[in-house]
């Protein structure tokens, strides 16, 4: 997109903040972050990837082993809109498995709307110290469950500047509480 995701405006706020705002009915919310002073104004602990560079499998690892609950949800800073009923019905598939994924219509996976247990942490770690970077790659290595995401009525990824200027234009963008 060429500008940092996290901070294009929501309304008046930054969409990092509108989507801590949607998660607020969680216990514990952490930003996996390298940069905490860019993130201060939302009053979260934010937390630095154990190993740089890496991406997003480095990104919930470090997440998860911070977090001090045995599931931890993980969403990206580009899904501006979370529904809640999926993120429980997420929850609700975590027994017995070590990830729940959301499958979007068309097969693919979105690893950054996810439930992910503690349990991918060594694992996790074990594939960065071999040099492998995509999420994906936990699957081989972990019970998981895929669970559809049945509407995209909700569902947004916002990958270009085309679609947060589609996003922000919308009628569709909630008050800042998940759905």
């Amino acid at each position: 997109m060429g500008v940092d995701k996290s901070m294009l405006l929501v309304g008046s706020r930054p969409m990092i903040a509108h989507i801590a705002d949607q998660l607020a009915f969680f216990p514990e919310r952490l930003i996996g972050a390298d940069d905490a002073e860019k993130y201060a104004f939302l009053g979260l602990p934010v937390v630095p990837d154990e190993v740089r560079g890496v991406g997003p499998l480095m990104g919930i690892v470090s997440c998860v082993a911070r977090a001090s609950h045995e599931l931890c949800f993980v969403t990206g800073c580009d899904v501006p809109v979370l529904d809640r009923s999926f993120i429980l019905r997420l929850l609700d598939g975590a027994p017995g498995n070590d990830i729940v994924i959301a499958r979007l219509p068309g097969g693919r996976v979105e690893p950054l709307l996810a439930v992910y247990r503690k349990s991918v942490v060594p694992v996790g770690r074990e594939l960065v110290a071999r040099g492998r970077r995509r999420v994906v790659e936990l699957f081989d290595h972990l019970k998981v469950r895929f669970e559809p995401v049945e509407s995209l009525e909700w569902y947004r990824n916002l990958n270009t500047m085309s679609d947060y200027e589609k996003f922000v234009a919308s009628d569709d963008k909630t008050s800042g509480t998940a759905r």
